[in-house]
């Protein structure tokens, strides 16, 4: 195992040489584990970092990424005992479950996308997610989506995707809070509410619709004009949609 034990140190794990045979810790603050050229699993175990990185043209496939430690010997990226961590990069981290303990927050400032078989995301109570500018976190292959509407954030410049089956599945996706500038995508042919929109990506007291809520089927029911977008947008097929009746 590589034990990192400095400071603002980058640790770079290069995917066009020998294959990875350790696992990589870090003891000290501000560090970066920095995956290149990479293309693949990692079977081993990261931890102890505060930003994981992947370069561009990368996807790192994991078991875990889990903002706690790694106590059951499971493989993947963890934070630790004392540290929340980021997720960097142009490339794409693919995991197959995402774990987001009370104590230690995930930051998603790159690419982030949930599958594979029983995948999940799960955030703790007191824990969050958040999706933050030049982030995108992808769900719509996730089978599990065990998170409330006030742990998942989508703040300015963050984008997260979602199937309409998921948006409609009783308490499978309670929702997001989204900032202005921020965009959710509704992938899928189901057909959705303007309230259900309001209560699923409002924010407040009138659930107003801050950020951008793209519906890729063009199916939404209800009076839009019901939906606060005083200070965000409704699309439907990429249409500007607001103060409509929609059928």
């Amino acid at each position: 195992r590589m034990i990192v034990s400095g400071h603002d140190v980058v640790a770079t794990i290069d995917g066009t040489k020998a294959d990875v045979e350790q696992g990589y810790t870090s003891t000290g603050s501000n560090n970066t584990l920095a995956f290149e050229n990479y293309e693949g699993k990692f079977d081993k175990v990261a931890t102890g970092f505060e930003n994981y990185t992947a370069g561009a043209g990368s996807t790192v496939r994991v078991d875990n990424i889990s903002t706690g430690s790694n106590t059951e010997g499971d493989t993947g990226i963890f934070a630790g005992t004392d540290n929340a961590f980021t997720l960097g990069g142009e490339g794409t981290f693919v995991a197959q479950n995402v774990t987001v303990e009370a104590s230690n927050n995930l930051d998603v400032e790159g690419n982030l996308s949930v599958a594979g078989d029983e995948s999940s995301i799960t955030v703790n109570e007191g824990g969050a997610a958040n999706v933050n500018a030049g982030g995108t976190v992808d769900v719509t292959e996730a089978e599990k989506l065990d998170v409330t509407k006030t742990q998942l954030n989508v703040n300015d410049g963050g984008t997260l995707n979602v199937t309409t089956e998921q948006f409609l599945a009783d308490n499978a996706f309670a929702g997001a809070t989204l900032a202005a500038g921020a965009t959710v995508n509704l992938n899928g042919d189901d057909e959705v509410s303007a309230d259900q929109l309001k209560n699923k990506f409002g924010t407040g007291t009138d659930s107003q619709i801050a950020g951008i809520v793209n519906v890729e089927s063009g199916k939404v029911t209800g009076v839009i004009d019901d939906v606060d977008t005083s200070n965000g947008t409704i699309s439907v097929n990429n249409i500007k949609v607001m103060g409509i009746a929609t059928d």
